[in-house]
């Protein structure tokens, strides 16, 4: 692992090829289909008082890479 790059560069793809195209845009239409009573808003909701899960898990803020800040 290059440790110049950040941890995210990984999951960047290299080449795009048409398969990897058509699957994503396969799943973006099967999530567009999702009802809000079918999405699970709160996955840990069961285990954040067992201490399961670490608390940067529920982080809830704004993302930082370079000049770039997310929502």
């Amino acid at each position: 692992m290059d440790c110049v790059q950040p941890r995210v560069s990984r999951w960047i793809q290299k080449h795009e090829t048409v398969m990897n195209v058509d699957k994503r845009w396969t799943i973006r239409r099967t999530l567009n289909r999702l009802r809000p009573n079918e999405v699970t808003w709160d996955p840990y909701v069961d285990t954040r008082d067992n201490g399961v899960v670490h608390p940067m898990a529920f982080y809830s803020g704004t993302l930082k890479y370079m000049d770039v800040v997310e929502p």
